[in-house]
């Protein structure tokens, strides 16, 4: 090969490589153009002050253009380290609410808390029906003297050894509050003389039963025998003497037209009867006002007589063994003539008087021998 042909391959080859250069120049110069483009809008949008670029149409050289493709492969092999390390990174931390820590458990989270949830009330179910604390250990019962512990306790329902809500009577809701209400008014139902009864739970193994009784304080006559009633008027008792037996205090002179258990007698004569209720309380007060005094005058009163006109009898039996018939105009003062009957008892006032009357209907009070 001589010089020229030399020349001439050497000269096409130098061309072509300045084609190339000259078009990876203008694909830079492009390219770089673009992103000034790009930073300028971008500051432009978030109010920055504006910055000149400048770029030079001075030639890049082969040498920087190699160079510069040289680093492509270098920073894609970077982002794909980095995308890889993101990538393991988010396996190993997940920050997901839905993580599930326990992969291999057959329950989902949820369906592990309403187990827990279930066997808790499962067992607490169980040591409320079982445990010795929930069992009747201990009974305390208040204010009853006629109705013996026993009886209350089998109308309650309860004995020891039982269950604390083995005397509940009534629906579900009664069991959650522990409410003996519906086991209370049965037991007022069925009893005259329990007035009212509360029964309490108090934990552990203690049950406590408070009575209010009714006083049973006179007797009336009916066709079948007789009545009992307390304070009120409130039947609290039948009775079928014979005639032979002591009863007091006896009311007479009522026209009984009905009679029931546990409610008010009813009487025609209803001013009459009430007068002797006031009465029977007032000989009751005395009592009570009297003191430590062994004579009692209600345990010792015979009889209570209303007539028709509005006066008042009543015969008392004194501690030498005579009887005292005492006469009565009205009511008005009957607390203070009934304090001042007592007094003059304990005094001996009438110890060496024989059976009579005693007239208190006007300012000075008569003492008259019976004949």
């Amino acid at each position: 090969m001589d010089d020229e042909e030399l020349k001439r391959i050497f000269s096409s080859e130098l061309s072509s490589s300045n084609e190339e250069t000259n078009a990876s120049h203008a694909d830079s110069k492009n390219e770089a153009i673009s992103e000034e483009d790009s930073l300028s809008s971008n500051l432009s949008n978030s109010d920055f002050v504006e910055t000149k670029v400048k770029t030079t149409d001075s030639k890049v050289s082969h040498e920087s253009n190699k160079q510069y493709k040289g680093l492509l492969p270098q920073i894609k092999e970077s982002i794909s380290k980095l995308n890889s390390f993101k990538s393991n990174f988010s396996s190993r931390v997940n920050f997901d609410s839905k993580k599930e820590y326990l992969p291999n458990f057959p329950l989902s989270f949820k369906g592990t808390l309403v187990a827990i949830l279930g066997v808790s009330i499962i067992m607490l179910v169980l040591g409320f029906f079982f445990l010795p604390s929930f069992r009747v250990q201990i009974i305390e019962i208040n204010g009853n003297q006629v109705i013996s512990d026993e009886k209350i306790c089998e109308m309650a329902g309860i004995q020891y050894g039982s269950h604390l809500m083995s005397g509940i009577s009534g629906d579900i809701i009664d069991y959650f509050r522990l409410d003996y209400g519906k086991t209370e008014d049965k037991i007022k139902n069925e009893n005259a003389y329990v007035e009212d009864i509360r029964i309490t739970i108090s934990f552990p193994s203690t049950i406590k039963i408070d009575v209010v009784e009714r006083s049973k304080i006179a007797y009336i006559e009916i066709p079948d025998g007789y009545v009992s009633v307390d304070l009120n008027g409130v039947v609290v008792e039948f009775n079928s003497f014979d005639g032979l037996e002591d009863i007091h205090p006896l009311v007479c002179g009522m026209d009984v037209s009905s009679v029931e258990i546990s409610q008010p007698i009813q009487v025609v004569n209803t001013t009459d009867y009430n007068k002797s209720l006031v009465v029977l309380g007032a000989v009751l007060a005395a009592d009570i006002n009297g003191g430590d005094t062994e004579y009692s005058m209600f345990e010792n009163l015979l009889e209570v007589r209303v007539l028709p006109g509005g006066n008042i009898f009543l015969t008392f039996v004194l501690p030498n063994g005579a009887t005292l018939q005492v006469k009565l105009e009205a009511i008005d003062n009957i607390n203070d003539d009934m304090n001042w009957l007592l007094y003059s008892i304990t005094e001996n006032a009438f110890d060496n008087l024989p059976d009579g009357a005693l007239d208190m209907t006007g300012e000075e009070y008569v003492y008259r021998e019976y004949q």
